[in-house]
């Protein structure tokens, strides 16, 4: 029986499923957040002649409970969980490193393995993340904005008139309809938060060779609209992953 490991990233609205392939990830489906049912049933069926090993990292520990809950009634197939059965460290100056975001810290992680730092980590999911890593290597910090989808998403809900266009790429600066108004004002303003706050990051810590690392399902839109980043990979977190997982197998754990 041939051994088959998963990798299962759990965001607010999403969940992102990848086979490890050597030292990659190769990214299988996206379900939506409540579609765990049919997760589950995708990855029995496609590894019901193997030993399935599920590496799952989530920032909604109900869906995660669900999902492991689920899995775990099949005999071919077990589950860890990064962050809890294994365990990694970044050097971080969090105030509380056990609050800093794990999907966050996954991300730094990663981006380590591959660049030499300093560099900002653009997440763009359901929130927008921004995060510092020093030329020490270290976490100092950073910012959390609304996501591109959930600001178009606000604006629907919290207005009487405004419509809730499709997240689509435009060429225009300036809008001449509602729905492209609307689409202007987040991708193109999106972009120029990304420039003008690489910009200050530059300023403020004194690094003006600052790399930009962008991820997250809304990458490929956002990134047509600011200055091209240094490292662009929309599966940063899941290849990440499978390093931790390396890393942590190669320190003697999981025998």
């Amino acid at each position: 029986m041939r051994n088959l490991i998963w990798l299962i990233e759990i965001g607010n609205s999403s969940i992102s499923v990848a086979r490890k392939s050597g030292r990659d990830a190769v990214l299988m489906k996206v379900f939506r957040s409540n579609d765990i049912p049919l997760l589950a049933s995708f990855i029995m069926k496609s590894g019901s002649k193997s030993s399935n090993k599920v590496i799952i990292s989530s920032v909604s520990p109900k869906t995660s409970n669900f999902l492991i809950n689920r899995l775990n009634s099949f005999k071919n197939c077990s589950c860890l969980e990064i962050g809890k059965d294994i365990r990694f460290r970044i050097e971080s100056k969090y105030f509380k490193y056990n609050k800093l975001g794990l999907d966050r810290k996954i991300n730094a992680f990663g981006a380590l393995k591959i660049l030499k730092p300093p560099f900002l980590i653009f997440d763009f999911g359901t929130a927008t993340t921004i995060d510092y890593i020093s030329p020490k290597g270290v976490f100092e910090g950073g910012l959390i904005c609304p996501g591109i989808d959930t600001s178009l998403e606000c604006m629907s809900r919290s207005t009487a008139l405004l419509p809730r266009p499709g997240l689509k790429r435009i060429r225009c600066l300036a809008g001449r309809s509602t729905a492209e108004g609307m689409l202007a004002g987040v991708l193109q303003g999106y972009g120029a938060m990304v420039d003008g706050l690489t910009d200050r990051f530059r300023r403020e810590f004194g690094v003006p060779h600052i790399k930009t690392v962008a991820t997250g399902g809304l990458v490929d839109i956002i990134s047509g609209y600011c200055r091209k980043f240094y490292h662009q990979d929309r599966l940063l977190t899941l290849r990440s992953m499978a390093w931790i997982y390396e890393e942590w197998l190669n320190a003697g754990n999981g025998k």
